[in-house]
């Protein structure tokens, strides 16, 4: 149906076009050569035929240019809990669905009847066909025909065709069924002569217009003018524009055959196609060449093939005509939708709207009967009998909680949806967020509402803080304590950090206690772990299957969607390790040692119950590239350390000094070091420094404090293939990737120094809130030298600020930005085009600096970039 509607609107935005264009050719092919027509009509064929429009933006946007790029990773300081990952979430549960999506549609006698525009599109498609199978069937009955009657042509006249078209020619045969020559064939094009009464002159204008043809791949052009037809059969205008077409091929043709030729020949020439014309106007088979084509064709073939004077080529209205096909109906589409159809669908949006703001209004006076009287009949029915459960027969239309109470909603309306954000608040004072999505439909010519679905209460946080449950064997509370934080804060910074966590319920098995010979006591928990989650809230139409159902119309789309919001249960057998003081009464940080915590899974063989680390069993998993979070040792190798990979859990119980500890999920790994790799030390809040590979071996070796450290490490691969330590920072980060482009090939993106001085007095930091540092300050021995642009683009702004002083900033059209300020004058104003090395002004201290320099930025997509990558 998609195409039907593209292919329509093509053929309604093309007509006036196909109207100017049989109006005006004729009347112009004095002053233009036939080849003008044969191109023009071309373009309009293959506009005619491809299925897709180009629309105008809605708004304008930067200038995204596709340049060589290489990978730089930029670290940040990372969350304890990563945020819904909308990008994985599609792909988990997109492949984890299709395959069980049925294949069986809805019978239309199931939904609402058969739609006119499927009925339309239906009758389109018919027609179509039969066009096309009309043709081809003719075709075939015509090679058939010639296949039976044809015979090889004599050695005088093959002999004369070989000489007259060159080495490279189509096959030469003789049918006598024909009236007239012809060329037949898409791809293995045959000529054919009705007989060999010719003269040499007749032959040779014979097979200079067939040769013509064949060499232009005229039966392709006819082939497009054909498919154009079939598609738009609908279309009176174009079948007048095939007509014309193929009348204006022949006359091309014959304008090419008579090119650079005397008059003598031009008339020869004339008289060959009267004579043929004579001998009886044969109907044209749709995939051939004919020589002759019809009386009313005789007279313009004739005019073209006397007119000998000089004329233009009119290659400009071949590109006119370009343009205006392919930007055909963008006029009207701004933005991808017609008038009509965009104030449609916003009166449908505003009407949504405007009855969600009732609905929230409804819950923030708590008076349900607003709310009432705009649903469906279903969902009143459901409504009353909620409150009959809650209140009894004597029910009425309060609705809503004493505590908390509404303060304020925002409503984001769609077509057919809506989803209204309530932020609450207690008496504690706490505040609390909640989402409902209301789904709309029309019932009795009346939009109402005909389902509506809540969220969970979201904690001023942004989280759903799920509760937590016990039971099963006695186990000490200090051990417990860590137990769950472990387990909860390793399945919501893995795989489950997609859903809503609900509750962890936890089943203990067995605890068991030994002495290690290392003095201390290793404790044992097994347990079974029920974790109940939901889905994400978001309107359900906007899950990838879920919204691939409903396009579908598969039967059990209303089931789907009604599945998503239901919670659902995962169930685990696990285990959980650590060791403590020994005989310690009471477990807590001191008592105990955070570094030692291991969680593991079972690996679901219920007559083997072998446990495996967390990390292997697919629970939490990361990707090198993003940075692993590691406890790194040294070996004896001096180009290998080993890693212990581990998560950050917050303690909510406040048993840790720091108010965190770091859980280990894996058994140790070895990996090689890069010769290259850059080593920053420092955690979040401390000054880095920079170290070697060679420097930070010596250190875990040979550091006084302790033989370790937790890192952040980027991994690459190495000439064989395996992953290899080529980047690393102490402590949690977050490793983004970074699209940086190869500045030397592409001069929008900045590249170079700023200024003819390269020494930078404070460099870039972003990893301390209070001591950050936006780009690099290039100092100039308190000279004022000329600063220039690192790329081309345009300045956005210019200007003085208290702290900026006199600045500049300019946007690149690539995704980036670059500013310089603290300048002491300005020598470009808002709106110039500058290109790279263009002089800005020269270095200063205006504003709040100290000393004579140029502090420099560069930005991606609004995000802050280290300069240094760029110089």
């Amino acid at each position: 149906m998609m195409i039907f509607l593209e292919y329509l609107k093509i053929s309604l935005w093309m007509t006036p076009i196909l109207l100017l264009a049989l109006w005006l050719l004729p009347k112009i092919s004095q002053r233009y050569t036939a080849k003008l027509s044969y191109f023009v009509w071309l373009v309009i064929a293959v506009r005619l035929i491809a299925p897709w429009s180009l629309t105008l933006p809605e708004e304008r946007i930067p200038i995204q240019l596709e340049v060589p790029q290489e990978r730089i990773v930029q670290w940040v300081p990372m969350e304890l809990y990563q945020p819904l990952d909308e990008a994985k979430w599609e792909q988990i549960q997109e492949e984890s669905v299709r395959a069980g999506l049925p294949e069986r549609e809805i019978p239309i006698e199931e939904k609402s009847g058969i739609k006119t525009i499927d009925a339309l599109a239906l009758v389109w498609l018919v027609g179509a066909v039969i066009s096309l199978l009309r043709t081809a069937v003719s075709t075939l009955q015509l090679k058939n025909l010639l296949r039976r009657w044809e015979k090889s042509p004599s050695e005088k006249t093959q002999e004369f065709y070989e000489k007259t078209a060159g080495e490279k020619r189509p096959p030469l045969a003789v049918s006598s069924v024909l009236e007239t020559p012809m060329a037949v064939g898409l791809f293995h094009t045959k000529i054919y002569l009705s007989h060999e009464e010719y003269t040499e002159q007749e032959l040779e204008m014979i097979f200079r217009h067939e040769l013509i043809h064949w060499r232009r791949k005229d039966l392709w052009y006819k082939c497009l003018l054909l498919l154009a037809r079939s598609i738009h059969w609908f279309n009176p205008f174009v079948w007048l524009m095939a007509k014309r077409a193929n009348r204006d091929l022949e006359i091309s043709c014959d304008g090419e055959a008579v090119k650079e030729k005397d008059m003598a020949y031009r008339k020869a020439y004339s008289l060959m196609i009267l004579q043929e014309a004579e001998r009886g106007l044969q109907k044209q088979a749709a995939l051939t060449t004919c020589f002759t084509d019809g009386k009313r064709a005789l007279q313009e073939r004739l005019v073209e093939i006397m007119n000998g004077k000089q004329r233009k080529k009119g290659m400009a209205l071949v590109a006119m005509t370009l343009v205006l096909a392919l930007t055909c109906g963008c006029l009207v589409s701004y933005g991808g939708s017609d008038p009509v159809s965009a104030q449609m669908d916003v009166a449908l949006v505003e009407g949504v709207r405007s009855m969600a703001e009732t609905w929230a209004k409804a819950l923030e006076t708590r008076d349900g009967k607003p709310r009432y009287e705009m649903m469906s009949e279903a969902c009143k029915a459901a409504f009353i009998e909620e409150q009959k459960g809650a209140l009894g027969d004597d029910w009425n239309y309060v609705i809503g909680w004493s505590s908390p109470w509404v303060m304020s909603y925002e409503v984001e309306a769609k077509e057919g949806t809506a989803i209204i954000t309530y932020t609450m608040e207690d008496s504690s004072p706490s505040q609390y967020v909640m989402k409902e999505l209301l789904r709309f439909g029309e019932e009795n010519g009346k939009l109402v509402v005909v389902d509506h679905f809540c969220s969970n209460i979201y904690w001023e946080d942004g989280k759903v803080h799920p509760v937590i449950s016990r039971t099963g064997a006695e186990i000490d509370e200090g051990i417990w304590d860590f137990l769950y934080q472990s387990v909860v804060g390793a399945i919501s910074q893995g795989e489950w950090h997609i859903y809503e966590l609900e509750e962890f319920n936890f089943e203990i098995q067995h605890v068991t206690r030994e002495r290690l010979s290392n003095g201390r006591d290793e404790v044992t928990v097994d347990f079974h772990l029920n974790v109940v989650h939901n889905n994400p809230f978001r309107d359900p139409d906007d899950v990838g299957y879920i919204k691939r159902a409903k396009e579908a119309k598969h039967y059990h789309y209303e089931v789907l969607y009604d599945e998503y919001y239901q919670p659902k249960d995962a169930n685990f057998y696990m285990r959980f390790t650590c060791q403590v003081q020994p005989d310690a009464a009471k477990i807590y940080e001191d008592t105990c040692y955070p570094d030692t915590f291991r969680v593991y899974t079972e690996n679901g063989n219920p007559h083997e119950i072998v446990y495996s680390n967390m990390a292997d069993g697919g629970m939490y998993q990361e990707d090198p590239a993003d940075g692993w979070f590691c406890y790194v040792e040294p070996t004896k190798d001096a180009d290998a350390v080993t890693l212990h990979r581990q998560i950050r859990i917050q303690d909510t119980e406040g048993r840790t000094n720091n108010g965190y500890f770091d859980l280990r999920l894996e058994q140790g790994g070895m990996f090689q070091v890069a010769e290259d790799a850059a080593i920053i030390m420092g955690e979040a809040g401390t000054e880095p420094v920079t170290m070697t590979k060679a420097e930070w071996m010596h250190w875990l070796k040979e550091g006084t404090n302790w033989n370790g450290g937790n890192f952040t490490l980027c991994f690459e691969k190495d000439e064989n293939g395996y992953d290899v330590i080529t980047e690393a920072r102490e402590g949690l980060w977050k490793a983004k990737e970074v699209k940086v482009s190869e500045s030397e090939k592409n001069n929008n993106v900045p590249s170079g120094y700023p200024t003819g001085s390269r020494e930078i007095t404070t460099a870039f930091a972003m990893w301390h809130p209070d001591r950050q540092h936006t780009g690099l300050d290039f100092s100039t021995d308190n000279k004022n030298i000329p600063v220039r642009a690192t790329a081309n683009g345009i300045i956005l702004e210019a200007g003085f600020e208290a702290k900026k002083g006199n600045y500049v900033k300019i946007n690149h059209l690539s995704g980036y930005t670059t500013l310089y300020a603290h300048l002491s004058k300005l020598d470009v104003k808002v709106g110039d085009q500058v290109k790279k090395g263009h002089v800005l002004g020269l270095t200063g201290k205006t504003g709040t600096a100290v000393g004579i320099h140029c502090h420099y930025e560069i930005q991606l997509n609004g995000i802050y970039q280290d300069p240094a990558n760029y110089l």
